[in-house]
């Protein structure tokens, strides 16, 4: 079929697009599929594409990678934290692309980053900063940075890895820390307190007048436990009682503490709420292992300076708890 040669002899990369529509064709012309994904897995310029193609539509095709995973690891500028990911169930391949990722750790890790950064970007915000001096030496900086975290938390650089995203930011995971990485957020600043995950760093970083990459390390929490209607009410409660305001109510914005909520860090690190952007911390209490936490605050403000153009999807549980709250208010003050 020509339009598959073609494909196999570009001179660019081909796009997850262009892939999808190929092997349309492959599938209406009843060629051998299996051959077909062979090749395009073996062949530089489409195998990253191949890789998300099996990962989102195909899966069934997986063990093709399996198959081919020395040949692939022959190829330049695979996404090698991608193809651990989808061989993550064979302990002695993912041992080989760790140990490929370990011989260029700096180029595989800001590769990985650029990419999940760029999916919050629009095409023309791509284009302005893709080959910056600001942008790269940025993105050296923020490779410092996990190298450090890397050191603290005893484990290779080829550890790291995707585990989510959110509205504003993509999420890295490296030893017991998470690492946020993303565009401004919805709010730059906010009160400090016990109920949100202790934060080891925050900063912003300007690339141009009108675009930054934000960096926030936190510590890991379980998200996958059961977590109670009468717990979300009791954390909101808390943070009202100092004067705070919760309008980001959801369970998949809370975690349950793996260890007590203060900062681990190989020697006594105490960074000020001014050095993390925050505003002054309120509260004493300090949560402890077990307890639930907020993982993420860009809605969480001063009760006498919430802004109006808030839209919040969980707007409607937060008045309900606000309803119940006032009402507790109330009846104390009867008593």
């Amino acid at each position: 079929m020509d339009e598959f040669e073609k494909v196999l002899n570009s001179d660019k990369e081909v796009s997850y697009k262009e892939i999808t529509s190929l092997l349309y064709l492959v599938k209406c012309n009843n060629i051998d599929v299996v051959d077909v994904y062979n090749r395009l897995l073996c062949c530089n310029n489409t195998c990253n594409s191949m890789l998300d193609y099996i990962d989102y539509c195909s899966s069934e095709y997986k063990y093709l990678i399996y198959d081919n995973v020395d040949n692939i690891l022959k190829l330049k500028d695979i996404r090698l934290f991608k193809l651990k990911s989808l061989c993550k169930d064979n302990q002695d391949l993912c041992n080989k692309i760790s140990k490929k990722i370990e011989s260029s750790p700096r180029k595989y890790i800001i590769d990985l980053i650029k990419e999940k950064y760029f999916n919050y970007l629009s095409n023309s915000e791509k284009n302005r900063i893709k080959d910056s001096n600001e942008f790269n030496t940025i993105l050296d900086v923020v490779y410092l940075i996990i190298e450090d975290i890397a050191r603290n938390e005893k484990v290779p650089l080829s550890s790291f890895s995707i585990v989510g995203g959110g509205a504003y930011s993509a999420v890295f995971g490296l030893g017991d820390k998470i690492i946020k990485i993303g565009k401004d957020r919805g709010v730059k600043s906010f009160n400090n307190n016990p109920y949100v995950v202790s934060t080891l760093l925050r900063k912003s970083f300007p690339i141009n007048d009108k675009l930054s990459l934000v960096i926030e390390v936190n510590e890991k929490v379980d998200t996958k436990s059961y977590v109670s209607d009468e717990e979300m009410y009791q954390l909101y409660k808390k943070l009202r009682d100092i004067g705070l305001v919760w309008t980001d109510i959801y369970k998949g914005n809370v975690g349950r503490l793996l260890k007590d909520n203060v900062i681990d860090w190989r020697f006594d690190l105490k960074p000020s709420d001014k050095v993390l952007g925050l505003d002054k911390y309120r509260g004493t209490e300090i949560l402890r292992k077990g307890d639930i936490v907020i993982l993420d605050c860009d809605y969480i403000f001063d009760e006498n300076n919430i802004p109006k153009e808030i839209t919040s999807d969980f707007r409607y549980a937060e008045d309900l708890f606000a309803e119940r709250y006032e009402k507790e208010k109330k009846a104390s003050k009867r008593r």
